[in-house]
């Protein structure tokens, strides 16, 4: 219990404080591959905090693989979850270019 805690209090002080900001420039959240990799989808915490109503947590086409999206995808396979929203490709890329950092152009 207690490393769950640190690991979930390393997370968010990690991703507030290092990262890009493509989704949101004026949010504190940040997007961080390297917590990204290390927490298996947690890293992509801009796109979380300006999205919350999207259970992938992470934009599709974002380069890192989002491996709680995968879990979550099992479990509905199980009959566990259901009703998962999500936001449109249109509206994710609108969001990007009127408030992000520009980090997502290439």
């Amino acid at each position: 219990m207690l490393f769950n805690w640190s690991h979930m209090g390393l997370s968010n002080s990690v991703n507030h404080l290092f990262g890009t900001q493509p989704f949101d420039s004026k949010s504190s959240a940040r997007d961080n591959i390297y917590m990204d990799a290390w927490l298996f989808g947690e890293g992509f915490h801009n796109y979380h905090h300006t999205f919350p109503q999207d259970y992938r947590g992470a934009a599709a086409g974002q380069k890192q693989f989002n491996f709680m999206t995968h879990v979550i995808h099992f479990f509905e396979k199980c009959g566990w979850a259901w009703d998962l929203k999500t936001v449109t490709p249109e509206l994710i890329s609108a969001r990007a270019d009127r408030t992000g950092d520009g980090s997502l152009k290439t």
